[in-house]
């Protein structure tokens, strides 16, 4: 089916939708950038703007249930709540671990997450600067990193609820900077870092739009790139997720003529890449 052509109605129409949706109970937790990015692309594929916006909600609801909580926030909210009355580390650790227990991206990460950054970090050497794409819960594990004295962490993440809760943990603990509710596909950071997360999420932004991951990636000004895969779905079952997408990421490093390198661990595959050498 041919597509509508470009013009100022439309630009119109999806700034009438974004106005919407960004007050609907449902949508209005993403960012206005992601609503607006999915519905003008979906716009300019119908016809009609009622199929647009009927597909547009579709995708948009894809984008919500990629990261489902066990719980809805207001309870992790809670939870963090009565920790910042009692600040303790104990308290603060006790939290955080059943907060990255809520879903099973951060769950299944967490028998051997110190171990886990310390491999990271032994290839790319220790930090100054990171960047969490698509954080979600993940800020949650700041305290298992093994980040250096004075390294700043930066969180990114589209969705409203996830940055609030982080940045009530971060404020509390005097953590600095606060995570971002910033869309990392359509406004990525712009300052240098020395890593980027970007764990589990690649499969996820290339649902959203075929090639949504290798832009992230060649955008990130970052040095080095940790891209992951699970290797089990949600449900705990394995999934052949690497097995499908993890060519098409080496094929597009290799393209670009970044060297990497891969790691396994028990229920995930992380692919570092280093940007440090020239794109092609």
């Amino acid at each position: 089916m041919p597509g509508v052509q470009a013009s100022e109605s439309q630009a119109e129409i999806v700034a009438g939708w974004v106005r919407a949706l960004s007050v609907h109970r449902k949508y209005g937790v993403l960012a206005d950038t992601t609503l607006a990015d999915i519905l003008g692309r979906e716009l300019a594929l119908h016809r009609s703007a009622s199929g647009a916006l009927k597909a547009a909600k579709r995708r948009l609801h894809r984008v919500l249930s990629d990261y489902l909580v066990d719980g809805a926030p207001a309870r992790l909210q809670a939870l963090l709540d009565a920790a910042v009355v009692d600040p303790s580390a104990d308290a603060y650790r006790s939290v955080c671990a059943t907060i990255l227990d809520s879903h099973a991206s951060t769950r299944e990460r967490q028998p051997f997450v110190a171990e886990f950054y310390q491999r990271l970090f032994a290839v790319t050497g220790a930090p100054h600067v990171v960047y969490d794409l698509a954080a979600g819960l993940n800020p949650f594990a700041r305290l298992w990193m093994g980040l250096p004295d004075g390294c700043r962490y930066f969180a990114f993440d589209n969705n409203k609820d996830f940055v609030t809760l982080a940045s009530t943990y971060f404020v509390a603990a005097g953590f600095d900077p606060s995570p971002v509710w910033q869309d990392i596909l359509t406004t990525p950071p712009l300052t240098p870092a020395g890593v980027a997360f970007l764990f589990k999420m690649y499969h996820c932004l290339e649902t959203r739009r075929s090639g949504a991951a290798h832009d992230v990636i060649r955008r990130t000004p970052a040095a080095w790139l940790a891209v992951s895969f699970p290797t089990r779905n949600l449900h705990g079952r394995p999934a052949p997720i690497y097995a499908h997408k993890g060519a098409r990421l080496e094929a597009f490093v290799a393209q670009q003529g970044w060297p990497s390198t891969t790691l396994e661990f028990p229920n995930e595959v992380v692919v570092l890449i280093d940007k440090r050498g020239a794109a092609r």
